[in-house]
């Protein structure tokens, strides 16, 4: 039996198909679609993180992925349910129910988002698995501006953001192709 087949098992039905789904730079990401043995059907998403030279091992980081879907989604931020943790295989994985959205940024997106990555920033911190921490990015900023950003450049030499040291949670990559909607709602936050 493979490995896919396997995911299918222990979910409690037989795979169908299996597509990879576009967009993951840092993970390798399939659809799979089941057969339940009550006659339904279900799509999940196996979710594989890659390496990267600032994560941890990617069995690690399977793992505090999983964990903090499962913490986040609990708390009702609109995140994928995690369904099934395999970090002892090689390569390690997560499972995930699939989300029905599109990417396509409603007219109001754009404070939607907003709002949503306010409730990231004040989720709590207390009983998040072990995070790893992040120094504050402000001072690297101006080596990710264009040269045909001179004038932000110049303004944030000029005006330094002023920070807090209260510590937050942080999305990372925080962009709308992370933000799944079904309708003018968020589905989802991705990634």
């Amino acid at each position: 039996m493979g490995i896919l087949e396997d995911v299918a098992s222990q979910l409690g039905g037989t795979l169908l198909v299996h597509e990879p789904l576009a967009g993951g730079v840092s993970a390798r990401v399939i659809a799979l679609d089941l057969a339940l043995s009550d006659g339904s059907r279900r799509r999940v998403v196996v979710r594989q993180p890659g390496a990267a030279e600032w994560k941890d091992t990617d069995q690690q980081s399977a793992r505090r992925e999983f964990e903090l879907l499962a913490h986040l989604h609990q708390s009702g931020l609109p995140v994928p349910q995690p369904l099934l943790l395999q970090d002892q295989r090689q390569p390690p994985f997560f499972v995930m129910a699939f989300v029905e959205g599109t990417a396509e940024l409603p007219a109001d997106g754009p404070e939607r988002m907003a709002e949503l990555l306010v409730r990231v920033h004040a989720h709590s911190l207390e009983d998040l698995p072990g995070l790893p921490g992040r120094e504050d990015p402000i001072a690297s900023i101006p080596q990710y501006l264009s040269p045909e950003q001179a004038a932000l450049r110049e303004r944030l030499a000029q005006q330094p953001p002023t920070l807090t040291s209260r510590r937050t949670l942080l999305h990372g990559d925080f962009w709308p192709g992370n933000v799944l909607w079904r309708g003018n709602e968020v589905a989802a936050l991705l990634d």
